[in-house]
């Protein structure tokens, strides 16, 4: 859908004010949205181009609308006359298609746009959803948007009294309200979307783990819904056929079997957390300064991308078909903890073994005092929450790392820039980022790295 866009600049006034709300500048200007940004020209001053990357807020009140920035600045345009419409909807369809860029929040298939009241938690506001292969953008009109993975998503349900839509989550139900006419056609495309993604998982498992009883491997597919990990108990309470079978498919190479080995002692074994995610729709990068990769990663690339023949098969010909773990993602995640707090630990390592993953990233699970202090029961909890947030954190970047560990001045320039936004206002990016105490190189020196980023983790 695109954005309004304002014919020409739009005379009027600009009003900068300080975070304490004392004004800071006041001033005949001009002003241009632009697809980055609200270029504003004060009469006789030096221009101020408003970086939306730097904007929390958009708030309209009488004849008047201000973007409020990160650091508590408040920039103001009134006295707009006939054209204060025009401005505020080009300036509101800008920002709104700006963060939907940067918040990750686009897939190259889908996209459908259905204009809605949403409600999410007591707070309702106008705005509109897109609707793509594997997820549901919420873009509210003054709000930051949002992103609905289906593969939390439990149910689409209908509410006759509200008339409703209502989205039920692993966190929670958002509910979309006064659709009109394309009521039904929203539930049946977002339901539609639903049980296709959970189809093309199903299948992907399938092909992972073959020759389940049909109610096992069911269950297998309910338990490992696409982008949410389950940890190793879960998955033996519903066959101890599957986590073997799992481990053995998707880790090919000695190198990386031996680093799996490693993590795995270190951490008890039910805990291992298994998640598989769909990446179709975004295209991944070379993970920067990882060199070659002798890990054996690239080989589980191929051995996956092929199709190599199943248990059971015969010499008959057979009709080639789309190998469905194409485009997806498989890691693992291995909570580091240990009775005896003095040894190394308080982590959770990640590994993508299905990406060309070329390191193992460590994650700390709680500020060093509450884990020398906390009793085992907590830190099981604590670690189960870590590896749920670097997993949305992972998934909400389609397991691009970079992100969470360069540092901040390569953040905001260069080709990193555009994650500059949702680094700031994703709530489970910033954790994953805040919580990064290193990575190991696979190679000579790799469990040297994973023993210090352990020290670091520690404290």
């Amino acid at each position: 859908m695109a954005a309004p866009q304002s014919s020409s600049p739009v005379p009027g006034h600009l009003r900068l004010k300080g975070a304490d709300g004392a004004e800071l500048e006041a001033a005949d200007a001009t002003f241009e949205p632009q697809e980055d940004a609200l270029v504003v020209h004060p009469r006789q001053q030096a221009v101020l181009r408003v970086d939306f990357a730097d904007v929390d807020g958009f708030e309209v009140g009488d004849y008047v609308f201000a973007l409020k920035l990160a650091s508590g600045e408040r920039i103001e345009a009134s006295m707009l006359g006939r054209r204060f419409g025009e401005l505020c909807d080009a300036t509101a369809s800008a920002l709104t298609a700006f963060q939907a860029r940067n918040l990750l929040l686009q897939e190259s298939v889908g996209g459908e746009t259905f204009s809605c009241d949403v409600a999410r938690e007591g707070v309702e506001a106008a705005g509109e959803v897109r609707v793509y292969a594997t997820s549901v953008a919420v873009i509210p009109k003054g709000a930051v948007p949002y992103g609905l993975p289906l593969g939390e998503m439990t149910s689409v349900g209908f509410d006759e009294g509200r008339y409703s839509v209502d989205l039920t989550c692993l966190n929670g139900t958002v509910s979309l309200l006064r659709l009109g006419r394309r009521t039904q056609p929203c539930a049946r495309l977002i339901e539609s979307r639903l049980t296709e993604l959970r189809t093309r998982t199903a299948e992907a498992l399938a092909w992972l783990v073959p020759q389940l009883p049909t109610l096992t491997a069911r269950r297998f597919a309910q338990a490992l819904p696409d982008g949410v990990p389950a940890r190793k108990a879960q998955l033996d309470a519903i066959s101890p056929a599957i986590w073997p079978a799992l481990v053995q498919a998707a880790i090919g190479g000695p190198k990386l079997k031996e680093s799996f080995e490693a993590l795995a002692q270190r951490c008890s074994e039910d805990e291992v957390a298994v998640g598989i995610k769909e990446t179709n729709a975004r295209q991944d990068v070379v993970e920067e300064g990882e060199g070659t990769d002798p890990s054996g990663a690239a080989d589980v690339d191929a051995a996956l991308q092929a199709t190599p023949e199943r248990a059971g098969s015969s010499d008959e010909p057979r009709v080639a078909t789309e190998n469905p773990m194409t485009g997806r993602v498989v890691w693992f995640a291995f909570p580091v903890l240990f009775e005896d707090r003095s040894k190394p630990g308080n982590a959770v390592a990640i590994e993508a073994v299905t990406r060309g993953g070329r390191a193992t990233y460590l994650f700390r699970i709680a500020p060093p005092e509450i884990y020398r202090e906390a009793s085992s029961e907590e830190l099981t909890r604590l670690s189960r929450e870590r590896i749920t947030s670097v997993s949305l954190a992972l998934v909400a970047l389609g397991f691009k790392r970079e992100p969470l560990y360069l540092p901040e001045e390569r953040i905001h320039t260069g080709p990193y820039a555009r994650y500059r936004l949702a680094l700031r206002l994703s709530a489970a990016l910033k954790a994953a980022r805040a919580s990064f105490v290193g990575r190991a190189i696979h190679g000579p020196g790799w469990a040297s790295q994973i023993e210090a980023a352990l020290e670091r983790a520690r404290g």
